[in-house]
């Protein structure tokens, strides 16, 4: 069995939940509620996805035993930032 990288995941999942906060912001603007804040709240939900996906991928994929708070702390948080760094890159070229 191939040995799987936590930072490979992580990179992979963070990019997958960029592309998802970036697709449902340009289509709140789209749609003309990117003003409204409550929507924006949504976000925390696809963060959570992301991580918990990654979380599923990580933990089917290696033979390792972590405890559940050490999975969700040391993947949950390279997913999270990878997916920051991005979409606060594309918001910041966008100067909202």
């Amino acid at each position: 069995m191939a040995s799987i990288r936590i930072e490979s995941i992580g990179i992979r999942y963070g990019i997958y939940t960029a592309v998802a906060l970036i697709g449902y912001f340009l289509l709140m603007q789209l749609i003309g509620l990117g003003h409204i804040l409550e929507f924006r709240a949504f976000n925390l939900v696809i963060l959570l996805v992301g991580i918990i996906l990654a979380e599923e991928h990580y933990k089917m994929a290696s033979a390792k035993k972590y405890g559940v708070l050490n999975r969700i702390w040391v993947r949950g948080n390279r997913n999270a930032g990878y997916h920051l760094l991005i979409f606060f890159i594309y918001i910041d070229l966008l100067k909202f």
